[in-house]
């Protein structure tokens, strides 16, 4: 039961226990690090991230309310400065995709957010709202938007391996 240990973590430090971040950074660190490497290609934009990331989560401690699930608390704010830097940077999409990567590399930042809290991390849609601050009928939008979007820019290659 990680989830309830990360909440036991988490409603401690939210109270003022400086030493439950040590096993809540350790905990959720790695997840972190995935979802910041899944969005922006430089490994020490990630790492810097990470950082703000909890520094953030100290100034914003108060706000968690005991008992919700971590997860998406943390991933909202790691979701916000990831939009941030993705504002930065511009993904284009400015050929035909030669292979699968190429069509994950022409994604924005946002929708390679959404594919990696669905796909990697396995939140729910209602979770996924939590994290982006929209409706869960927004998000499912979202997702399904994504996905079929996907689908369309992957069918060519599906279809070049049939021929």
């Amino acid at each position: 039961m990680q989830e309830n240990r990360e909440e036991v973590l988490m409603t401690a430090y939210a109270a003022g226990d400086e030493a439950a971040l040590e096993p809540l950074f350790d905990g959720l660190a790695p997840r972190v690090l995935a979802l910041f490497s899944y969005c922006v290609p430089e490994s020490r934009q990630a790492e810097d991230l990470l950082e703000q990331t909890f520094m953030r989560l100290r100034r914003q401690r108060h706000t968690y309310r005991p008992g919700a699930p971590v997860r998406p608390f943390v991933f909202g704010i790691a979701a916000s400065l990831c939009a941030d830097r993705m504002a930065e940077r511009r993904w284009t999409d400015t050929s035909r995709a030669q292979s699968v990567g190429d069509v994950f590399a022409a994604l924005s930042g946002d929708d390679r957010l959404l594919i990696y809290l669905h796909r990697h991390e396995g939140l729910r849609i209602s979770q996924i709202a939590a994290v982006l601050g929209v409706s869960e009928p927004v998000a499912r939008a979202q997702v399904f938007r994504l996905y079929q979007q996907l689908r369309e820019r992957l069918q060519p290659l599906l279809d070049g391996e049939s021929s």
